[in-house]
């Protein structure tokens, strides 16, 4: 007697639902990613009001998130390696992680400088101060929006494409604001070394706003690709 042995074949999961599993992931890491930047706007806002265990606190809780996005940034990597080949967008989703780690970098070392210009006893003036502590929640606001028009894929991958603007409009008056913190600090009669490292953290912090276009122009990519 034959016996018919009927192959068991699991269903392949399609593109789309691929896509919208890594674009799940991507938004998981941009919301570690917005905690990040957070918790470093912080960091200069308790330096400016001389707070300076409340600012150790904020670097210590930045460090845990760093390597919280560290693992999942790895995760992602995995996953894609795993299960990318299925889709023709992977490099655009690599792309995207890539990017995201580099304003992990960016905040990263700024956390530490400002750190250590807090225990090198150097100080600035309050509106100085002030200034510098704006110009971090300016890039902090630009991450927020950045963070929603990746949301946004979820529901309408045109709005999405309009939503864009927002960041773009961000970055343009952050660049503006970074050029008249560049005056503010060269009057400011700081020793050269706390000058050099302070206008270093700026230009880290800068950096992150810079990203954020990349970014925006990958999620113009992932609205348009099949």
């Amino acid at each position: 007697m034959l016996t018919v042995v009927k192959a068991l074949v699991l269903p392949i999961e399609n593109e789309e639902a691929i896509k919208r599993r890594f674009l799940n992931l991507c938004q998981d890491y941009a919301r570690l990613i917005l905690d990040v930047i957070r918790e470093l706007s912080l960091i200069v806002d308790c330096i400016a009001k001389n707070g300076r265990e409340e600012a150790k606190e904020h670097y210590e809780k930045m460090q845990n998130l760093i390597n919280d996005s560290i693992k999942l940034k790895r995760g992602i990597i995995d996953e894609v390696a795993s299960t990318g080949f299925f889709l023709t967008s992977k490099e655009i989703f690599l792309t995207l992680i890539f990017e995201f780690s580099k304003i992990i970098d960016n905040a990263e070392a700024a956390g530490y400088r400002l750190i250590n210009f807090m225990e090198g006893n150097w100080n600035i003036k309050i509106n100085q101060a002030e200034e510098l502590s704006k110009f971090a929640f300016m890039v902090l606001d630009e991450t927020i929006k950045l963070r929603e028009t990746i949301f946004s894929l979820n529901f309408n991958y045109k709005k999405a494409l309009e939503m864009v603007n927002r960041v773009e409009e961000c970055e343009k008056e952050i660049d503006l604001a970074r050029r008249k913190l560049d005056l503010t600090l060269l009057s400011a009669q700081l020793p050269i070394p706390a000058l050099l490292l302070i206008r270093d953290i700026i230009e880290r912090i800068e950096n992150i706003s810079d990203i954020g276009i990349n970014i925006i122009d990958i999620i113009r990519l992932i609205a348009i690709s099949p």
